[in-house]
């Protein structure tokens, strides 16, 4: 699990995440986030009905992303809130491909710094 600080637990700013934050996609997932500063990197993940009509595999997969993301976030060198929402092609993904794409996207942050 997520450390709490590394949570985002505010309805407004997902809500500013889904209205004004940048995108990126890949096969899986699609990351809208924010650049921020002075704060550590948080982050949200939504799994919906349409991936999965059972919660208990709703709830792995959200699981699964958190706990990629707890052990990939010492990599992230700039601080970002972001909301990870699940593609309908993550059905059946496996936790290596999980692991991989949110690279990818701390990859895509890295040479996107500014």
């Amino acid at each position: 699990m997520l450390n709490k600080k590394n949570r985002i637990g505010n309805h407004d700013v997902i809500d500013r995440l889904f209205r004004k934050g940048t995108l990126f996609k890949n096969h899986f997932f699609i990351f809208k986030y924010e650049r921020v500063s002075g704060v550590p990197s948080q982050f949200a993940v939504t799994v919906s009905k349409k991936i999965h009509k059972k919660a208990v595999k709703r709830n792995r997969l959200r699981r699964q992303v958190q706990e990629a993301l707890r052990l990939s976030l010492p990599l992230l060198n700039i601080p970002v809130k972001a909301l990870i929402i699940a593609r309908p092609d993550s059905e059946k993904i496996s936790y290596e491909d999980i692991i991989h794409s949110i690279a990818t996207f701390f990859n895509f942050l890295a040479s996107n710094a500014k």
